[in-house]
């Protein structure tokens, strides 16, 4: 998508998904929404989306996720690092025993040896890309705290409302 097309992303958010699975939380997923498999079950949309992607014959599903993707690249970020007032551009998750922390900031030189500092185990910086956080191997509470990051990110409400998810996302665009 080499410009970004706001009605083609809505059609993409509408799409509904071909495929259900082998056990009955993944069945269910047949025939929900792109944007609802997104926020409810990243790990089955990632695995749809690769799939998708090795198979000539479903091209078309993996275009459509792409262009969701791409258009939720696209939503204001609204989270400040750390350190200064800036946007944030790098994210790092880390994973404790029971809870995970969120930590960010901006790509000043001075905000990430910041963020470092306060860590209390090594943190491994991601450019504030959903197609960098995608594409990262995790586990599925680590992917819980990246959706919640997300929605806190673009200022969506926690609680997940697919009519209200659609109109805040494309009011943002």
């Amino acid at each position: 998508m080499t410009s970004f097309d706001k009605n083609r992303f809505e059609k993409a958010m509408n799409c509904k998904c071909p495929w259900g699975g082998n056990n009955k939380k993944r069945q269910a997923n047949k025939g929900k929404d792109l944007i609802h498999l997104f926020f409810q079950d990243l790990s089955y949309f990632r695995w749809m989306m690769e799939t998708a992607k090795k198979d000539s014959k479903w091209e078309w599903l993996y275009k459509e996720c792409k262009i969701l993707l791409d258009g939720l690249e696209q939503l204001p970020k609204e989270t400040q690092c750390l350190n200064c007032s800036n946007t944030a551009q790098f994210l790092s998750i880390i994973k404790g025993n029971f809870t995970s922390f969120a930590y960010v900031c901006c790509d000043k030189a001075e905000c990430k040896r910041h963020l470092e500092s306060i860590a209390t185990s090594y943190i491994h910086l991601e450019k504030m890309s959903l197609q960098n956080l995608i594409r990262l191997k995790s586990d599925c509470y680590y992917q819980k705290d990246l959706i919640e990051y997300l929605k806190e990110t673009w200022g969506l409400k926690k609680r997940f409302s697919l009519p209200i998810y659609k109109k805040d996302i494309l009011s943002k665009l």
